[in-house]
C-alpha cells in the first residue's frame, strides 16, 4: 500500500512501481518503506492481524506521510509530499487480501514524530545512514 503523485494514473493490475519510484511511497508487505533508492526496513511485516495505518498531513509544513501499525507511530516518516497524491493498494501474493477499515479525515493528526524519528525526503534518494533529519 502507499500513495503516488497526483499525476499518476494505473490500468487494471498494473504494478504501481510502473510509475517509477520517484512517484510513489510504498510499504510493502516485507515491512519494508521505499520511495528513491534504499529500503528502508521497519521491522514490521503485514501479516495476518497486522493494521496497517496511513497518516497524511496536507496541512503540515512540509506535508507528511506517516505510519501506524497495530496503533504505534513508525519512527520512519516521509516529508515534502507533493501537493496532490493518490492512495493505492496492489495484492502481489494469489491469495493474499486486506480490508479497509477506515478512511478518515482528522480535524487534528495523531502523528507525533517524536525523539529518534527519521524524516525522509519525498523527491530525494533515501540512502541507509543519510537519513534528513533525526529528530
Amino acid at each position: 500500500v502507499g500513495i503516488a503523485d497526483g499525476s499518476v494514473r494505473y490500468g487494471p493490475n498494473e504494478n504501481p512501481n510502473k510509475a517509477g519510484w520517484e512517484n510513489i511511497v510504498c510499504y510493502s508487505s516485507n515491512g519494508y518503506v521505499t520511495h528513491l533508492g534504499d529500503w528502508i526496513d521497519t521491522n514490521y511485516q503485514l501479516v495476518t492481524g497486522i493494521r496497517l495505518a496511513l497518516e497524511l498531513n496536507m496541512d503540515a509544513k512540509p506535508r507528511t506521510l506517516t505510519f501506524f501499525v497495530n496503533d504505534m507511530e513508525l519512527l520512519d516518516y516521509v516529508i515534502d509530499i507533493p501537493p496532490s497524491v493518490r492512495f493505492w493498494a496492489y495484492i502481489f501474493r494469489s491469495g493474499s487480501a486486506f480490508k479497509l477499515t477506515q478512511f478518515d479525515h482528522l480535524t487534528s493528526p495523531t502523528a507525533v514524530h517524536g525523539d529518534g524519528s527519521f524524516a525522509w525526503h519525498w523527491g530525494k534518494e533515501w540512502k541507509h545512514g543519510q537519513c534528513c533529519e533525526i529528530l
